[in-house]
């Protein structure tokens, strides 16, 4: 569910949660609302970041169709592929059904730059938080940073590549997250796009499944590794650790807003914890959600949306 929804959600507040300002942020509840259901139609739908165009599609379906939000049916392609969106919408990924081509498009539903990649079975696309760039991994180890026009400005230059878990853009793409590895070790790398600086880290568990990850346009990186997130500067070393409990397995996310960081991780006690920390290792908001069994957060300029299974939260501060 993206910020678009808010304006489409049909509820009450029920709730409100009080919270001190905590080292000079100070954090104003808005409401705790219900979601709207969602109706019982085959179509899905899948909105640019920006949440200004969507495309409409099936699971099982012939054709994509692509509209702005306030309603304008801009073309229809015939295809058996899923769409991914980039925040604005001029980059759009269409993946086939055995995983292993992402078709590039625009827009104006034209193929543009170098028109496909091709791997082993994608494992991940990810795109920037506030900018058209993309990113595209596979299980053969082989990743792809793709421009808004369409053309790779950065691919795996390892020898020897590891399947790609995990991938993070930059805002500006200026820097690129990489998590990858196997059933033994796992690794973290921070790419410096415009250098081309390359740091290594090896990280102290094994992913069997997908982590949460973010990287900021210094390169500043934070992963969560089991039972801690970790902060890492753009060569590698270690600025920080917050220790949690071992999450369990399932829905987690980072995101960052300059140097503000929001972790969403799901517990064992089947309640979702959210922690909002800074750059530097200060914790200035943490909280447990008993009605959530998991949380996705985004972090923007003034405020916090957590989406749950059943409902949106929202906070502003300042």
């Amino acid at each position: 569910m993206k910020l678009f929804a808010l304006s489409f959600i049909i509820g009450f507040v029920i709730n409100f949660f009080y919270f001190s300002p905590l080292n000079g942020l100070e954090i104003y509840p808005n409401e705790y609302l219900h979601k709207e259901p969602s109706p019982s139609s085959k179509n899905l739908k899948a909105y640019s970041g920006n949440d200004q165009y969507y495309v409409q599609y099936q699971k099982v379906g012939k054709e994509i169709e692509f509209y702005s939000t306030a309603g304008e049916k801009f073309w229809k392609l015939k295809s058996l592929e899923y769409p991914y969106l980039s925040y604005q919408g001029r980059l759009i990924f269409l993946m086939n059904g055995d995983h292993s081509q992402i078709r590039i498009i625009n827009y104006h539903g034209k193929e543009i730059g170098v028109k496909k990649v091709v791997g082993r079975m994608c494992t991940i696309i990810s795109f920037s938080p506030e900018n058209d760039y993309g990113a595209i991994g596979f299980l053969d180890g082989s990743f792809y940073v793709i421009n808004e026009s369409g053309q790779i400005i950065f691919s795996n230059p390892n020898e020897h590549p590891k399947p790609i878990k995990g991938l993070a853009l930059s805002n500006q793409g200026l820097f690129t997250a990489v998590h990858q590895g196997d059933d033994k070790k796992d690794f973290l790398q921070i790419f410096n796009l415009a250098n081309g600086e390359i740091s290594t880290v090896k990280l102290n568990h094994t992913h069997l499944a997908k982590t949460a990850l973010t990287v900021n346009d210094q390169g500043e990186t934070a992963i969560l590794d089991q039972d801690r997130i970790l902060f890492f500067n753009p060569q590698g070393s270690l600025n920080f650790s917050i220790k949690i409990p071992p999450p369990e397995y399932g829905s987690a996310s980072l995101a960052h807003y300059k140097n503000l960081f929001l972790a969403c991780y799901p517990q064992k006690n089947k309640r979702a914890k959210v922690i909002l920390f800074k750059n530097k290792g200060e914790i200035i908001f943490s909280k447990e959600f008993e009605e959530e069994n998991y949380l996705q957060g985004q972090l923007k300029e003034n405020s916090i949306i957590l989406e749950g299974i059943e409902h949106l939260y929202g906070y502003n501060f300042h």
